[in-house]
């Protein structure tokens, strides 16, 4: 559906808050789970966790240790994200360019990361191993993560408006991403110390569900016109 059928209020409204949400989800979870797993490690080890975060004198070594085995666990995390969704990613982009559907892109990384929050949840509750957030991992890389989200998002854009209006439409994209990084940046440390780790997880799985809500009301169901005359491609094949 092309952008200019819209409200004036709905123009700047469609995938906008669905990669804000995303983003700030995202990056909300990475410190706060990061620290969720340096506490468990620290707990296992028998070495009390406020004490190696604030740093007291003869705790140098066994901090050493500690991180040692949360920085495994957190490549571990990364590598179950990043290595699928590098693989998917090519996959959805010419299923897109053929169906003419930017949705199914859209809303599939959102789900992976609901799917992935409620296995944190689920880890945190019910304590088991750590190991078991690497199936959360992979759920969310293989729904596509942020490299599909943010393929998708700009492939939208490309479909759904006038080339005048393309590079500011871009510009507000990286921006909210940027803001969601910000202010997760600037909120993690404070929900962590006000309400620990469980009650921040709830907060990151409502702004993944607030990114697949915002998919299916708030971005029109696309139709096969483009406003170009050529057509736009998922994958960028040149500059």
């Amino acid at each position: 559906m092309p952008r200019k059928t819209l409200p004036t209020w709905r123009r700047y409204l469609t995938v906008e808050p669905v990669i804000f949400f995303y983003a700030y989800g995202l990056m909300t979870s990475m410190p706060i789970w990061r620290q969720y797993v340096y506490s468990v490690i620290s707990d296992m080890k028998g070495f009390p966790y406020d004490e190696l975060v604030m740093g007291k004198d003869g705790l140098v070594a066994k901090n050493i240790s500690v991180q040692s085995l949360a920085t495994k666990i957190d490549t571990g995390n990364m590598f179950f994200m990043a290595i699928p969704s590098l693989i998917v990613a090519p996959f959805w982009g010419p299923w897109t360019d053929k169906s003419g559907r930017r949705k199914p892109a859209l809303i599939a990384p959102a789900i992976g990361a609901v799917l992935q929050t409620v296995v944190v949840l689920m880890v945190m509750y019910f304590e088991w191993p750590l190991y078991v957030l690497f199936v959360g991992s992979a759920i969310s890389g293989l729904s596509g993560f942020l490299t599909t989200v943010m393929l998708a998002v700009m492939s939208y854009i490309a479909d759904t408006t006038e080339k005048t209006g393309m590079a500011i439409r871009l510009a507000i994209i990286q921006m909210l991403v940027f803001m969601g990084g910000v202010l997760s940046q600037l909120t993690s440390g404070l929900w962590i110390e006000t309400f620990g780790f469980i009650a921040p997880t709830w907060l990151i799985l409502a702004c993944h569900i607030a990114s697949c809500l915002s998919v299916i009301f708030l971005v029109p169901s696309e139709n096969h016109k483009r406003v170009t005359n050529v057509k736009n491609r998922f994958l960028i094949s040149r500059a």
